[in-house]
């Protein structure tokens, strides 16, 4: 079997325990927040010994059972599904063993703060001195991570009380080249950008803020653990973030020569693969250095969800393996086998007896259910 590039490492975060509690997924106030390697998960799960799932057909699997019990809220979207103690029970679980999926940071390119008064030590003769000056801190996101920066305007006319540091600029004070307060959002379903304020999307996942503060909250650097800490996911956004998944998948199992493809077929097709690039779209190799001196590739993806995405993408193009539902037990899983129809030998098994049965029933009627490969 091919061993997909770039499975060697990866860094996610996740806490030790978490609720459901006004619609969001939430740590709990006691747990303990941690890194892992997801990526270590998935290359467990190419060998098959022992078995492991695979994480993003794990998230799929968990989808089937929140949904199975799941109804429409009439006061959608807030929230819009309600949800089974189970299926609660199932997705804390979980993200007891991944994390969050981090939608938000999945859409997000770049954010800029409200401004505030920061010191700056400014050489005026005879002597130096602290100065206020308007300052605006942005991140950013890159290949490997995200970056701060802070810029203060040391153009604009400053401030000598030392005791306003970390005050808000009004509005009427702003510079007229200081950046303005926002986000830049990618869709989560399209390539599509926009620009919107701190207080829409970006303050949605963050429940703990008061709502007087959503637009002016010195929110910490993502991945940091003050971010995680104060990071909350919408349980809808959850699901969405899931589904998204699913549907590229789904489409996807429909993979044959495009010469046999109906012209329905291929529109599906097509409609999956952008959905499914849409959903990597941001996740980079980068180049990682082992303690023997070695370099060796490592995928870095801007979310959780981002990097099961990529799982499933190197699963289709250098494994072979492609999504597949049990016809005996429901259960996704993956194979190389094109025409794979059961998750184990117990289920083909259980198949066969079936299929035994009917024959017994019905031995002149009934044809012969032909047991396919694992």
């Amino acid at each position: 079997m091919v061993e997909p590039y770039g499975v060697s490492a990866g860094r996610e975060w996740r806490f030790s325990a978490y609720e459901l509690r006004d619609g969001y997924i939430r740590p709990t106030p006691e747990a303990q927040l941690e890194t892992y390697d997801p990526w270590a998960v998935y290359a467990a799960s190419l060998t098959k010994k022992p078995a492991v799932e695979a994480p993003y057909t794990s998230l799929l699997a968990l989808l089937d059972k929140v949904l199975e019990g799941a109804t429409l809220s009439p006061s959608a979207p807030d929230p819009l599904y309600r949800l089974s103690a189970a299926a609660e029970a199932a997705i804390t679980s979980w993200c007891r063993q991944f994390g969050l999926l981090g939608v938000l940071l999945q859409r997000v390119q770049a954010i800029t703060l409200w401004p505030r008064w920061e010191p700056v030590e400014w050489v005026s003769p005879p002597l130096p001195r602290r100065l206020l000056f308007p300052a605006v801190t942005q991140y950013a996101r890159s290949s490997t991570g995200w970056s701060k920066a802070d810029s203060p305007m040391t153009d604009t006319e400053p401030r000598t009380d030392l005791a306003q540091t970390g005050a808000l600029v009004a509005e009427t004070d702003w510079p007229t080249r200081l950046p303005r307060p926002g986000v830049v959002l990618r869709d989560l379903r399209s390539p599509a950008v926009k620009v919107e304020g701190l207080d829409g999307t970006w303050s949605r996942f963050f429940p703990g803020v008061p709502a007087e503060e959503r637009d002016t909250f010195a929110y910490p650097q993502p991945l940091t653990d003050a971010f995680w800490r104060l990071y909350a996911e919408p349980v809808d956004a959850f699901i969405d973030g899931a589904l998204m998944l699913r549907d590229a998948l789904g489409g996807l199992k429909l993979l044959k020569p495009l010469a046999e493809a109906s012209e329905r077929e291929a529109s599906q097709l097509d409609r999956a693969r952008n959905l499914l690039q849409t959903l990597i779209w941001g996740t980079s190799p980068v180049l990682k250095f082992t303690a023997e001196g070695a370099a060796e590739p490592v995928w870095v993806a801007p979310s959780l969800l981002g990097a099961l995405a990529m799982m499933a993408f190197l699963d289709l193009t250098e494994s072979r393996r492609r999504l597949r539902r049990c016809e005996v037990c429901g259960r996704l899983f993956v194979s190389t086998a094109w025409q794979a129809t059961y998750c184990s030998a117990k289920c083909r098994h259980t198949a066969q007896k079936r299929a035994n049965r009917a024959r017994q029933r019905n031995p002149e009627g009934h044809e012969h259910l032909q047991s396919t490969k694992e």
